[in-house]
C-alpha cells in the first residue's frame, strides 16, 4: 500500500472515531437525565412547555393540595365578571340554604337554580338577587378574600359589573376555586356542567369546552365557571379529571375564547402525562409505626397518603421518615398527646395526631372531685393527611448545569479526535 492509499485510510478511520463519538455523545447525556428524581411543584414550570398566549397560569391538584405549575400566578390582573360572582357564591352558600325560595322577576327562584345561572350561565340578575338575600356588598368580598388568603384580590361589587379598582391572581382563583369545589352546599352545581332547574330548564354551561357538539369538547373538564373577557385578558376556572387527578386550573390569557379552551385542553394534556399520584401509605405506616412504638403511643392513619409527583418519580430508601413533635399531658385527663410529623427529603408531607391512654390503675388513681384543669395547649384541628409539598426536591448544581459539562466533554473529544487526525496526516507526508 503506497503513501496516498495509507493516508486515504488513516483518514477515514480517523473520521469513523470522530463520527462514532459524536453518534454517542448523547447517551450519557440520557442516562444522566433518566438517573434524577422528577422535581415538585413550580420547579417543573420549565418542564411543561406552555402555549405562550397563557399569560397567566396555575394549576392544582384538588385531592393532595398540591400546586403542580405556575406560571406569572401571583401577577394581578382585572377579573371578568364570572371570576367576581365565583366568591358571590362562595359567599351565598354560608348564607343562604341551597332549597330557599327567592322572589325574582314577579315568580320565585332557588337558591341553587340561581347559583348556577350565575356560575354556568353569568347571569348578572341571579348575581344580584343573591348578593341581596345575602346582604353581601364589597367590603364583605374583600373580607372574605383575606380570609381566603387571597392577599392579591380586590373586589368593587358583588355582581361583577366592570368598575375600576377589581384585581385578582391566578393563585387567588384556585384558592377561590377549590374552596366552591370542597364547599358541600353548591357541590353539585359546581361540579355539573348541565344543571336541570326546578321549572324544568336546563342551564348548560357557557363554556365551550363542556359542550359536546363544539369541536373544542373535552370529556375530561367536569365544570367551568368565571369565565368571559376582561379588560385585556379572557380568563377562566376549569374542573377537570385528568387520568387519576382532579385537578383545578385558573389562566389569564391574551387570546379569544375558542382558543383559549384549546390551549387549555393542552395543558391538561401536559398535566396528564407529567404527573401522577404517588402512593406513600405503607412506607408512612413503617414509619410511623416506629415512632410509635418508641413513644408508646397510637395513632390513625385511616385514609391512603398520597402526594402528587412528577411521572417516573420513585421514593428514594430512607427519604421517607416520621417524628415526634409537641409532646404534651394533659392533667385532668392523663392523656399524652404529641404530633407525628411525616417528611421527605426533610419536607413535611403530613402530620398526625399521636395519643396515649392512661392506664386503667393510673386513672383510679386520679382524685374524683378534683378541680379539672385546662390543657394548655388545645388539641389542633388536623387536616386530611393527603397533602404534597410544592417542592420535595431541591436541584442540584449538576441537575441544572450537568448539562453543560457534558457539551464541554464533548468539544475537549472532538477537538482530541481533530489533533489525533492532524497527527496521522503529518506522519504520513
Amino acid at each position: 500500500m503506497n503513501s496516498r492509499k495509507r493516508k486515504r485510510t488513516a483518514r477515514a478511520f480517523a473520521g469513523v472515531l470522530a463520527l462514532l463519538f459524536l453518534l454517542l455523545l448523547p447517551m450519557p447525556l440520557a442516562l444522566a437525565a433518566a438517573s434524577l428524581s422528577p422535581a415538585f411543584g413550580e420547579e417543573d414550570v420549565l418542564e411543561l412547555q406552555l402555549d405562550l398566549a397563557l399569560t397567566h397560569f396555575a394549576a392544582l391538584d384538588v385531592d393532595t393540595g398540591a400546586l403542580l405549575i405556575a406560571n406569572r400566578a401571583d401577577e394581578p390582573f382585572a377579573p371578568t365578571g364570572g371570576a367576581v360572582t365565583m366568591m358571590t357564591a362562595y359567599l351565598a352558600a354560608q348564607a343562604l340554604a341551597p332549597d330557599a325560595l327567592l322572589p325574582l322577576d314577579g315568580g320565585e327562584e332557588r337558591v341553587s337554580d340561581l347559583v348556577a345561572a350565575m356560575l354556568l350561565e353569568g347571569d348578572a340578575d341571579a348575581a344580584g338577587r343573591l348578593s341581596e338575600a345575602a346582604g353581601l356588598n364589597a367590603e364583605a368580598m374583600n373580607e372574605a378574600a383575606q380570609s381566603l388568603g387571597m392577599l392579591a384580590t380586590t373586589y368593587a361589587n358583588c355582581t361583577g359589573t366592570p368598575e375600576a379598582g377589581a384585581s385578582t391572581t391566578c393563585i387567588d382563583l384556585l384558592r377561590l376555586g377549590e374552596a366552591l369545589t370542597l364547599s358541600e352546599a353548591f357541590a353539585d352545581v359546581v361540579a355539573c356542567p348541565v344543571w336541570e332547574t326546578a321549572g324544568g330548564a336546563s342551564l348548560q354551561n357557557r363554556v365551550e369546552l363542556l359542550d359536546p357538539e363544539s369541536d373544542l369538547y373535552d370529556a375530561r373538564v367536569l365544570a367551568a365557571f368565571g369565565a368571559g373577557q376582561g379588560e385585556a385578558l379572557f380568563n377562566t376556572v376549569i374542573l377537570a379529571q385528568a387520568g387519576e387527578q382532579r385537578l383545578l386550573l385558573a389562566c389569564a390569557a391574551e387570546a379569544e375564547e375558542a382558543e383559549t379552551y384549546a390551549l387549555l385542553s393542552g395543558a391538561l394534556d401536559a398535566l396528564e402525562s407529567g404527573y401522577f399520584h404517588a402512593d406513600l401509605t405503607s412506607e408512612a405506616r413503617a414509619a410511623l409505626d416506629a415512632v410509635a412504638a418508641a413513644n408508646n403511643l397510637t395513632y390513625a392513619l385511616d385514609e391512603p397518603l398520597v402526594v402528587s409527583a412528577r411521572s417516573g418519580w420513585t421514593l428514594q430508601e430512607g427519604a421517607l421518615r416520621a417524628e415526634t413533635q409537641n409532646i404534651r399531658e394533659t392533667a385532668a385527663a392523663g392523656e399524652t398527646y404529641a404530633d407525628a410529623v411525616l417528611l421527605v427529603n426533610g419536607r413535611e408531607i403530613a402530620r398526625l395526631p399521636l395519643l396515649a391512654v392512661a392506664s386503667p390503675d393510673a386513672a383510679a388513681e386520679a382524685t374524683p372531685t378534683a378541680e379539672p384543669q385546662p390543657d394548655p395547649t388545645p388539641e389542633p384541628d388536623y387536616a386530611s393527611p393527603s397533602v404534597a409539598p410544592e417542592d420535595l426536591y431541591q436541584r442540584t448544581a449538576y441537575d441544572r448545569y450537568g448539562w453543560a459539562l457534558w457539551a464541554l466533554a464533548g468539544l475537549i473529544g472532538a477537538a482530541a479526535v481533530l489533533v489525533v487526525l492532524g497527527l496521522i496526516d503529518r506522519r504520513l507526508r
